[in-house]
């Protein structure tokens, strides 16, 4: 860099002398006048590269100054808290209480039960359903039976009126009939038919689709409504037909 400075005012020095001898007037003397001119031209550029170069350095002399001024910082210690150990008191072992051996209880002797008699009961028969029951004393009875018509006539030889309500016919089988209310006077009768028709007065029907009085051996059984048996008759094949 220097050098090229160093160039650069040669020329600048060269291109001045030449205008310098162009001005100056014919009667001069040219040594002279080059040899002022030189030397004040000459000395410009040094003195303006030894400026320049002192500048910066003076510059960077300054900027190192002041970094290297480290700032000294009084650090004032602060006082640590010393921990004072509280010895922790050691916990005092619970005796374990002994456990008081429970007394063994002596075993319960079972008394062995003395075998007791058994008295052997004499087996009952058992009781056979009959179709004959002994009849219970009623004002209701049978008066006639006809297998033939499959009818049934009942009579009330009570005192009194005697309301049919409740009360039951049974044709065996399971086929069974029960009257709604009808008062019976006394002495009076009602027919009831097996088939198929409409109550009106003393006939009454039960409404079966089939005969049900077998005249080889039914029992017909006239039961009060809270099942007391007060009458029965049976049919057989000699006498078909039964009046009573």
């Amino acid at each position: 860099m220097q050098r090229r400075l160093a160039v650069v005012a040669v020329l600048v020095c060269g291109a001045l002398a030449g205008c310098s001898q162009l001005a100056s007037p014919v009667g001069e003397t040219t040594p002279t006048a080059t040899t002022d001119s030189r030397e004040p031209v000459t000395a410009s550029p040094i003195d303006t590269r030894q400026s320049t170069e002192a500048t910066p350095t003076a510059t960077a002399t300054a900027s190192a100054t002041t970094a290297a001024t480290p700032t000294r910082t009084t650090t004032t210690p602060t006082p640590t808290a010393t921990v004072t150990a509280t010895a922790t008191p050691m916990p005092t072992a619970t005796p374990t209480p002994t456990p008081t051996p429970t007394p063994a209880r002596p075993p319960t002797t079972t008394p062995t039960p003395s075998p007791t008699a058994t008295s052997t009961a004499s087996s009952s028969p058992s009781p056979t359903a009959s179709r004959s029951p002994t009849p219970q004393s009623a004002p209701l009875t049978v008066a006639r039976l006809d297998a033939e018509s499959e009818v049934v006539v009942l009579r009330n030889t009570g005192d009194r009126p005697l309301d049919l309500d409740g009360y039951v016919v049974d044709f065996d089988d399971g086929q069974r009939h029960t009257f709604s209310r009808h008062v019976l006077e006394p002495g009076g009768t009602v027919t009831l038919h097996t088939g198929r028709g409409d109550d009106a007065g003393g006939e009454r029907y039960a409404g079966f689709f089939y005969p049900v009085i077998n005249d080889a051996g039914d029992t017909v059984l006239v039961e009060t409504p809270d099942g007391r048996i007060v009458d029965a008759r049976q049919v057989s094949a000699e006498t078909p037909t039964a009046d009573g």
